[in-house]
């Protein structure tokens, strides 16, 4: 049985919800493979994945959801941590290490991390990425975390109903998390060479995609639900 250990009824629980992008080298089997978080002291149950789609240039299209018992938290601490492929004969890492802080008020029992690129560390390619990184300014790595975004932005608007009050509320919302958690990520992440990725100028990216909804064109770049709909 592969499923996650359920706590028992009444637990109070904590909840992330994360949003990423996974490296085609995974080669991820969704039959057969777990992603999982890992810290120095432990690993958490994997991740219960609610959406998973395959994408024709970076990888795979990731949502997914981790409750862990609130009790097992300290409060306005941070938690320092990589994400992990476990197959059936062997587990793959990530390359980058994350970190994040646990929200202080009591009242707050999930948080919403948009996480960018998830990439496989494999030694010999990581550190042939870095020299050309280094000696390239970072075409690379910055091409394939800025897809990422644009391919995890496109999705909130894909969820996007602009007639109804809620959606749009719920939009809003998920912008601010997109805002707040895939603008920092250059600040809470790192590399093995202690390197961080790119900076991505979300605000930017976020006034494009509504001048183009806005304009109503060029309608093959936007998310489908927007496609002939306008919300003036």
């Amino acid at each position: 049985d592969r499923s996650p250990v359920r706590p028992p009824p009444g637990v109070p629980m904590f909840t992330f919800h994360i949003y990423a992008v996974l490296d085609k080298a995974f080669r991820f089997n969704q039959e057969h493979d777990r992603l999982q978080l890992q810290n120095q002291q432990e690993y958490f149950p994997p991740l219960v994945i609610t959406h998973f789609v395959g994408l024709k240039q970076e990888g795979y299209l990731v949502e997914a959801r981790l409750s862990v018992e609130e009790s097992s938290l300290r409060r306005g601490s941070g938690v320092t941590y990589l994400y992990c492929v476990k197959q059936r004969v062997k587990e793959i890492s990530g390359t980058a290490t994350r970190h994040i802080y646990i929200p202080s008020d009591p009242s707050i029992k999930e948080m919403h991390l948009y996480e960018g690129l998830i990439s496989r560390y494999d030694e010999k390619s990581f550190f042939h990425k870095m020299f050309s990184w280094k000696n390239k300014k970072g075409v690379e790595i910055s091409n394939a975390w800025q897809s990422s975004a644009t391919t995890l932005l496109n999705r909130i608007f894909q969820k996007w109903t602009p007639s109804d009050k809620q959606s749009t509320e719920s939009l809003c919302q998920s912008l601010r998390y997109f805002m707040g958690s895939l603008g920092s990520a250059h600040t809470r992440m790192a590399y093995p060479d202690h390197s961080h990725p790119p900076q991505v100028k979300v605000s930017e990216l976020i006034s494009e995609n509504l001048l183009q909804i806005l304009k109503g064109e060029p309608k093959e770049k936007l998310p489908s639900s927007c496609r002939d709909t306008s919300p003036l």
